[in-house]
């Protein structure tokens, strides 16, 4: 190939056909004219590698190297710390994608690269955050330092820097929160400081336990590393030496992540439910080969246990619903590891003094409390799942008391009871309600080709959603009991149900409220029959999923609510008697009991949504949802369906389709209800 180059440059100089520069240093390469092809037969030190290339040095300046097998590491003869000369290829000057370089167009002269050694150093220069942002321009393609440097997210992408005066950080590497940086500036599609690929970075700090754990996941670092955001306290293990393991783990949108703190000597009073931030010490992965399982834990020194310090105490703790097993067994216990975990149903049997959950062809070792009388049991259990740390090479659900055996049937004397006590924990539980109710009105409708009956009942503590399979062949105003069945806010029903009696519906009684009402306390309402005066009725346009359709509505004030499958005739304001109906078929809507109940009314003004409500006022900013001081953000579409949730005040909604939405917030014991409209 040179000899081939060595001719066409010949031919060159009788032809006029282009120009070539055989140059010596960097420097006089850079200080060409763009698109000349150039001969570099200095020696240069290779330092990082980039995107599709290598940056080199010599003692007059700095250079990126471009060729895509010069950033294959199993194919690329040239590596970091080599001294290396003669590179064939064309000067192309910095542009708005890409840095000042030689680009090397064939592969065969990536081979043709000599290698003068193979063992060499470079030299990084060490510069302050704020002199670097002062003017970047200055240090593109040169090895520097950053050291001790905080890092923000924008929408997905790391910057460091604020406000304007801000640098973007791209590396497949995950970026810790804290850290010093090696790399150089330049230009990749975008501007920006690029890490290298072969991840020179030190990190002193990780905003989250996933981030830390999809770092390290194969080994630890030398350096102590903290966590930035606060983490929740699931089980406290007390060893006899002093010692402490701590199991805590952070739940984000979409899972859950977990690790074991290893406290040396443990002098906090941290308990179960405290969450605590303040962590600083040691990553140390370990594993079993011989069921491939990762765990992991932060050794944290007496001085550094002394830092931690309790946030919040005796928070509701968070579980994460397992729907496979063998999810949390072997290489999938990472995902899990010292969270509080629901498991499927198992049967408990007892081996070597032993207790096991066995389900299917999976077994896994229990710890804790004495399983004797659940012994041959098919049970569920609400347990910390262990990595290894307690049986090596075994996962192990560590339970704290007998409560954490669940039941699969529990039975109710009211609708009140069955819903204080919530959506069971585990799978195929069963809820059976005891007393009589009366159904308030019944629907169908078709999925496919099976037919879904729905219905409300109520009692004199709350209503009840109930959906069945199977026609029930009962009628507004009956009276029935028997009802069974899973419960998901709404009661999916797996039993035949008795008509006790029939034409009550004259005798429901009801509360008057406004739509105001409705909103601030819809779980109070949901289901029961309640009567609105003065509603005035309108349609509009929404788009669902990409599908323009004209959707009815109710409005009171400044309230809304859905008002679509009914057809009933209304005036132009109107005193409703219906079931509120939030989270079951329509969400926030009204279905009046019959036509009989829709009266001419007078128009009713209501507050605002938009005002603050008990102090908690939720908005909507930059596509995220924000409800100041929230423990907890619900997002509902207007099927009912909850399509998000997070344990935080923030909710990011870029990737809902466009669209009405229920935002359902909680406060403490409080719930609060807004509708937005995305779009």
């Amino acid at each position: 190939m040179k000899k081939l180059l060595s001719l066409i440059f010949l031919l060159s100089l009788f032809c006029n056909i282009f120009a070539q520069e055989e140059c010596a240093t960097i420097a006089a390469i850079r200080a060409l004219p763009d698109e000349t092809e150039v001969i570099y037969t200095g020696v240069a030190t290779t330092t990082f590698y980039g995107p599709g290339g290598i940056l080199i040095q010599d003692e007059t300046g700095f250079l990126y190297v471009k060729n895509g097998r010069l950033s294959e590491w199993g194919n690329a003869k040239v590596r970091t710390n080599m001294k290396i000369t003669e590179i064939w290829g064309v000067f192309r000057k910095a542009t708005n994608e890409e840095m000042t370089q030689i680009e090397i167009e064939s592969n065969e002269d990536v081979n043709d690269i000599i290698i003068e050694s193979k063992s060499a150093s470079f030299n990084i220069t060490n510069i302050a955050l704020n002199d670097f942002l002062a003017n970047p321009k200055q240090y593109e393609c040169q090895p520097i330092r950053l050291t001790d440097i905080e890092v923000t997210d924008v929408d997905g992408s790391k910057f460091i820097g604020t406000g304007n005066n801000k640098i973007r950080l791209v590396s497949d590497y995950t970026i810790p929160a804290r850290g010093t940086f090696e790399g150089y500036y330049g230009n990749y599609y975008t501007q920006g400081f690029i890490i290298p690929s072969e991840q020179n970075i030190t990190p002193t700090a990780f905003k989250t336990i996933n981030d830390l754990k999809t770092a390290y996941e194969a080994e630890a670092p030398t350096t102590e590393l903290s966590l930035i955001d606060a983490v929740l306290v699931n089980y406290v293990k007390t060893n006899t030496d002093g010692s402490a393991d701590l199991y805590v783990q952070q739940s984000d949108l979409f899972s859950s992540y977990g690790i074991i703190l290893h406290i040396e000597k443990f002098q906090n009073n941290i308990n179960v439910g405290d969450s605590i931030k303040g962590i600083k010490g040691r990553f140390v992965p370990f594993s079993a080969d011989n069921d491939n399982i990762i765990g992991s834990k932060i050794t944290i020194s007496t001085q550094n246990s002394q830092q931690i310090n309790i946030v919040n105490r005796n928070n509701n703790l968070q579980t994460t619903t397992i729907d496979d097993i063998e999810y949390i067994v072997g290489w999938g216990t990472k995902n899990y590891e010292a969270t509080l975990s629901i498991t499927p149903k198992g049967k408990i049997k007892k081996e070597n003094n032993k207790f096991y959950l066995v389900s299917g062809s999976t077994t896994i070792a229990l710890d804790g409390i004495d399983m004797s009388k659940f012994e041959g049991e098919n049970v569920a259990v609400l347990g910390i799942i262990d990595a290894g740390n307690i049986n090596t090479g075994k996962t192990t659900i560590i339970l704290r008391s007998e409560k954490d055996v669940i039941a699969t049937n529990y039975k109710f004397n009211s609708i009140a009871e069955m819903k204080a006590a919530g959506e069971p924990l585990a799978t195929g539980t069963t809820y059976t309600l005891s007393n009589n109710v009366l159904v308030t009105h019944v629907h169908s409708w078709k999925v496919e080709n099976l037919t879904i009956y729905g219905f409300f009942v109520q009692d004199n503590s709350a209503g009840l959603y109930i959906e069945s399979q199977t026609n029930p062949n009962i009628a507004a105003g009956d009276s029935i009991n028997g009802i069974s069945g899973a419960y998901h806010g709404y009661i999916s029903l797996n039993s035949s149900i008795k008509k006790i009696s029939s034409n009550n519906l004259s005798k429901i009684t009801y509360d008057e409220v406004t739509m105001a009402t409705l909103a601030k306390e819809p779980e109070k309402y949901a289901s029961r029959v309640v009567k609105l005066m003065g509603v005035g009725h309108d349609s509009r346009e929404v788009n669902n999923y990409g599908e323009i359709s004209t959707e009815k509505y109710l409005y009171q004030g400044n309230y809304t609510m859905v008002y679509d499958i009914w057809n009933y005739t209304l005036y132009e304001y109107n005193n409703i008697v219906g079931v509120f109906d939030f989270g079951s078929y329509q969400s926030f809507s009204i279905v009046p009991l019959s036509q009989a109940h829709i009266e001419k009314g007078i128009y009713v003004e209501t507050n605002s949504l938009n005002t603050n409500i008990d102090n908690n006022l939720v908005f909507v900013q930059n596509k995220q949802i924000i409800a100041p001081t929230a423990q907890n953000i619900k997002v509902y579409n207007t099927n009912g369906q909850l399509i998000g949730e997070t344990n935080n005040d923030t909710f990011n909604i870029s990737h809902l389709q466009n669209g009405i939405y229920i935002i359902v917030t909680k406060y403490d014991n409080t719930i609060k209800t807004t509708k937005i409209i995305n779009y």
